[in-house]
C-alpha cells in the first residue's frame, strides 16, 4: 500500500457509468482531497464509496434502518 490509502469504489448502478466520465477517477480523487482535508495522511486509511441508485438506497434503508 505504499502509493496510499485503500480506496474501494463500488458501482452498483449503471446509470454512473453512463452519465459521469471517468467516474472510478472522480471518486478516488474526491476521497484522497476529503482526506487531505481531515490532514489524514496514514497510508493504512481506507475509504469506501459505493455508487448507487434509489431503490439501493430504499433497499439498503429497509434493511438496516426499518425505513422505507
Amino acid at each position: 500500500m505504499a502509493d496510499g490509502p485503500d480506496i474501494a469504489i463500488s458501482i452498483r448502478a449503471a446509470a454512473w457509468r453512463q452519465t459521469v466520465p471517468r467516474v472510478r477517477r472522480l471518486c478516488r480523487h474526491a476521497a484522497l482531497a476529503a482526506l487531505a482535508v481531515e490532514n489524514i495522511t496514514d497510508r493504512q486509511a481506507e475509504v469506501s464509496i459505493v455508487l448507487g441508485d434509489d431503490d439501493l438506497v430504499r433497499r439498503l434503508n429497509r434493511e438496516f434502518r426499518d425505513r422505507d
